[in-house]
């Protein structure tokens, strides 16, 4: 096995598992702020070296939420990554985290030559990626994102102009309705035990 499809067979078997729904996440209370700023520390080099600002603004007095940090980690860099990747030189890439009734909401907004607006309702497909970086990394990146976000009962999409893309993400505010999922989730893990015990 060649180490480019070492590297992307976890790309892969965590599509298989989100497609099989068998996708378990390893929630517990988080603060969505100190999982996002060391990954824009580790970015920051990478979006140095074209010379765009990374910008993070975080809404003060932020509540924890339920989640899974790794995977909300493996999120935020998908993102910032593909940020990075169309952001021109000299440009800037800003991130902000705040809180609204029932989820806060994470995004992350880069200027970019935007999306074409017929091509936004697919860019969540697999094996999507845009026109000029065809066959630049796997092209399963969002749909991996969209998977993580929606096990978490949450949101993504993205808004588009030319000069501006935003992607956005949502995770629920609700302890009650995380620990509902949480139980559902161990219910799940019981029965499949059972059938394999």
């Amino acid at each position: 096995m060649t180490g480019v499809q070492t590297c992307a067979l976890p790309i892969f078997l965590d599509l298989a598992k989100i497609q099989s729904g068998l996708f378990f996440l390893e929630k517990k209370s988080e603060h969505l702020g100190k999982i996002i700023e060391p990954i824009c520390r580790i970015l920051t080099l990478e979006a140095e070296n074209k010379k765009t600002n990374l910008i993070l603004e975080i809404s003060p007095e932020l509540p924890n939420v339920f989640c899974d940090a790794r995977r909300i980690t493996q999120v935020v860099s998908n993102l910032i990554g593909n940020a990075i990747k169309y952001a021109p030189n000299g440009g800037s890439i800003r991130i902000t985290v705040i809180k609204e009734t029932r989820e806060q909401v994470v995004s992350i907004s880069d200027t970019g030559p935007g999306i074409p607006k017929e091509q936004l309702p697919k860019i969540f497909d697999r094996f999507w990626q845009a026109s000029e970086n065809k066959n630049l990394g796997s092209g399963l990146g969002l749909t991996i994102a969209k998977g993580i976000v929606e096990a978490h009962g949450g949101r993504i999409w993205a808004v588009s102009k030319p000069g501006e893309t935003n992607f956005y993400f949502s995770i629920p505010n609700s302890f009650l309705k995380n620990f509902i999922s949480f139980g559902f989730l161990l219910f799940i893990r019981y029965v499949l035990s059972r059938r394999t015990g």
